[in-house]
């Protein structure tokens, strides 16, 4: 069996050739596209991207476009923020067929934002989680705002609501429900029911 020999020569090229082929990677997306910005890079070719940025530095900070390093107005996106969470509360509350707790998550999946950004900056958008802490249901709210949906519908379609009936249209536990039993009966007081 016949071995290699290790020559450093081989193994210095085979890196050169590597390089070339990487930068000539990146060099080809920027030429098709001179306004490419560094993320939109790095998703189009993440691993060369990687590569030069791990062992090319000096290439990659000529070439690679700067990042762009802009300022968040913080002030206007909280009142932007707080507009369009204020408008999508009031959707969700107004409609009686919203069975989904009113809760941060909630808000911004429906007004489509990322409800990371209020855990990240909360304190720089103050207005916004005012507006949350005031208005998000708590666990005891929606089961009861669920309590008073099922007796309406349990009504509406001509059933007598009972306790059983009554939890099984709302879907909680036993010892969840046990705790709102005072408050389904003073529902029920209300439509004459008991």
């Amino acid at each position: 069996m016949k071995t290699e020999k290790c020559n450093p020569h081989n193994d210095r090229d085979s890196l050169e050739v590597t390089r070339e082929q990487r930068r000539g990677a990146i060099k080809k997306l920027i030429d098709l596209n001179p306004e490419i910005k560094r993320s939109d890079l790095w998703r189009a070719n993440q691993r060369d991207y990687e590569w030069l940025r791990n062992n090319d530095q000096e290439w990659f900070d000529t070439f690679i476009p700067p990042r762009q390093n802009l300022k968040t107005d913080w002030k206007k996106r909280d009142k932007d923020w707080l507009k369009l969470i204020r408008k999508t509360y009031e959707k969700m509350s107004e409609d009686p067929c919203n069975l989904k707790r009113i809760s941060i998550y909630s808000l911004f999946n429906e007004a489509g934002l990322n409800k990371n950004q209020i855990y990240l900056h909360k304190e720089k958008l103050p207005q916004t989680m005012n507006f949350l802490n005031e208005n998000i249901e708590t666990m005891n709210d929606w089961r009861r705002r669920k309590i008073d949906y099922a007796i309406k519908n349990l009504l509406a379609e001509g059933k007598l609501p009972s306790m059983t009936t009554i939890q099984k249209e709302v879907g909680i536990s036993d010892k969840e429900f046990k705790k709102h039993v005072k408050y389904v009966e003073e529902v029920l007081h209300q439509y004459n029911r008991i």
